[in-house]
């Protein structure tokens, strides 16, 4: 059998990817009479890829270094697009149910790289955002990357566009043209060489890659394995969005909410994981290296579709506790004791002693009586917003309306944390803006 000595590199890339591309019989055939062009038949076809895949693979010479040497070679530190939370050179998996905002928090990232901006309030890199869009009118698309503000000129979307005839209603042949978005990984491949951007962006992974059994880890990783390479090669961050799981917010393994293998959280380095706690949404990562964010709450501004962080969940609760506690106290009249209070309300415990912890440290409950002991409790009364004295550093209620919540001057939601009962009020969380609930109705996709 003669073999062609140097077949035609683009030729036998694409015969490479059209056959692990089949799935059934009929897509056999197709390759099959494809292969037809080459003198021979489907015999030179197989044996010129035999030949070629082994070229691929092959490496230089074996060499050995020390440990040291390797990490200098290979860059000892990690490159970061958002410190501390999404990497480049590596993936990141940004999983959540339908509706929960993954594309749109996908889409702040995009806007952020491009313009210098700030990224959940960490400042990302600068740089250009290669978009897969291949769920999303591009309508939509383009109208909430300019209501975010984003560089449009450094958002690039690889397409192709390809001519169909149809019959019209009255039986006369049209003509149209399609223009979808590339999924052809190699085509992807010679978009980032070229343009050398700084993030990929796959939405969603599902359309991108094809994977027969996505429960099947041998399958799901040799899939992964072009994107792993891609952002190893050109220093880009690969940022893919999939969905999860039935009753993934209860799995308290972040990595393992994705729907499918545990290949998933094994090969990319960081997953973000959005979630829904009843009218919030939260985020929580977990990975190899990045900083632990906790259950950071999202706040989404339909005007502009912004998403911010705003605290966490336990603030946000410790928060909705005080405002219920403060109305429990009203209703009162007079001065009551923690127990007395918290009876009268409903909610959890834990939340509703940080809630009065609060109020007591923003001096919005002030101590009147009693030693604190069996049979002699403290009480407490309550101070009006416009009279309440000043605690520590506290600022509260004021001009603006507000009923005086607590927080700390400059620090936004943070809640103060009084001498008693302090075991119960694990407050040390990350410096964040006060939180601003958004409706039900303007939930982002």
């Amino acid at each position: 059998m003669s073999i062609p000595e140097s077949p035609e590199p683009d030729r036998l890339a694409k015969y490479r990817h059209v056959l692990g591309d089949v799935r059934n019989y009929e897509e056999l055939q197709a390759v099959l009479a494809v292969a037809g062009e080459l003198a021979g038949g489907p015999a030179v076809l197989a044996e010129m890829l035999r030949r070629s895949g082994a070229g691929q693979d092959a490496a230089g010479p074996v060499t050995c270094m020390t440990v040291d040497a390797w990490a200098l070679r290979c860059g000892e530190s990690v490159d970061w697009l958002v410190p501390g939370l999404i990497p480049r050179r590596h993936m990141t998996l940004l999983v959540g149910a339908q509706k929960s905002g993954k594309s749109t928090l996908l889409r702040n990232l995009i806007a952020a790289v491009t313009t210098r901006g700030d990224f959940l309030g960490r400042p990302a890199e600068h740089g250009a955002a290669v978009y897969l869009a291949l769920e999303e009118h591009p309508g939509m698309v383009v109208g909430h990357l300019r209501a975010l503000g984003a560089d449009l000129s450094r958002v690039i979307v690889p397409t192709t566009t390809r001519t169909l005839d149809y019959q019209d209603a009255d039986g006369k042949t049209q003509r149209t043209e399609e223009t979808t978005v590339v999924t052809d990984m190699q085509a992807i491949e010679d978009v980032v060489r070229r343009e050398r951007p700084l993030l990929l962006a796959v939405d969603p992974l599902v359309k991108l890659v094809r994977i027969r059994d996505w429960n099947a880890y041998e399958q799901v990783y040799a899939a992964l394995d072009p994107l792993l390479r891609l952002a190893l090669v050109y220093g880009v961050a690969v940022v893919v969005v999939h969905h999860s799981g039935k009753n993934a917010a209860d799995r308290e393994n972040v990595g393992h909410r994705a729907v499918g293998s545990v290949a998933l959280p094994s090969v990319v380095m960081t997953t973000l994981s959005m979630t829904k706690r009843g009218d919030v949404r939260v985020l929580e990562n977990e990975g190899r290296g990045t900083d632990d964010i906790g259950k950071l709450v999202l706040t989404y501004d339909p005007a502009s579709g912004r998403m911010e962080a705003a605290g966490t969940y336990a603030e946000l609760a410790s928060q909705r506790a005080a405002e219920t506690l403060l109305d429990a106290a009203e209703a009162h009249g007079g001065p009551f004791t923690r127990p007395e209070l918290l009876d009268a309300v409903d909610g959890n415990r834990q939340d509703l002693h940080r809630g009065f912890n609060s109020l007591v440290g923003a001096g919005r409950f002030a101590r009147v009586s009693g030693a604190g002991r069996k049979g002699d409790p403290f009480r407490y009364e309550l101070v009006n917003a416009g009279s309440a004295g000043s605690a520590g550093s506290a600022s509260y209620g004021g001009s603006d309306g507000s009923r005086g919540m607590p927080t700390r001057s400059g620090r936004g939601s943070e809640l103060l944390e009084p001498p008693e009962l302090a075991e119960l009020a694990e407050l040390a969380e990350p410096e964040t803006p006060s939180f601003d609930p958004y409706a039900e109705e303007d939930s982002p996709r």
